[in-house]
């Protein structure tokens, strides 16, 4: 849980702004809340489900996660090919049309990766250089 989710479930609770705010900080100083390390949590688990990292930003941002802990959290965020070829495979659906590699594309680019992400695995699975629409 952030801070931002702990003080809107203590607001819901009906708490005075004031007093969960406190109570926020303090769970923060006491290290009961720690919006870095949360923000690794979720980054992981996030790139395991196949999110890239712009779909896995939105995530975060709604959990009130701030800009600076989510770009030093991306930066270091890691994709295994194989991650993103898998979902290439998963949206080819065993076709390999322009029409099936623009769905492909079109499905990757919703999940949050980058288009030249998705240009290269594309490349791999289907072992060509045609252009993929974007």
């Amino acid at each position: 849980m952030s801070r931002a989710e702990l003080y809107e479930a203590l607001i819901k609770r009906e708490y005075e702004p004031e007093l969960a705010n406190e109570a926020a900080s303090l769970c923060v100083e006491r290290g009961f809340v720690d919006d870095r390390a949360y923000a690794g949590t979720l980054a992981d688990r996030y790139r395991r489900q196949g999110y890239g990292a712009r779909a896995i930003a939105a995530r975060m941002r709604q959990r009130g996660i701030d800009r600076e802990t989510i770009d030093e959290t991306l930066e270091g965020l890691q994709y295994d090919d194989s991650i993103i070829d898998t979902y290439i495979k998963k949206s080819l659906r065993g076709e390999t049309t322009q029409q099936a590699r623009s769905r492909a594309f079109a499905s990757l680019y919703r999940r949050g990766f980058k288009a030249e992400q998705i240009k290269e695995g594309l490349q791999r699975v289907c072992g060509d250089e045609t252009e993929f629409y974007e």
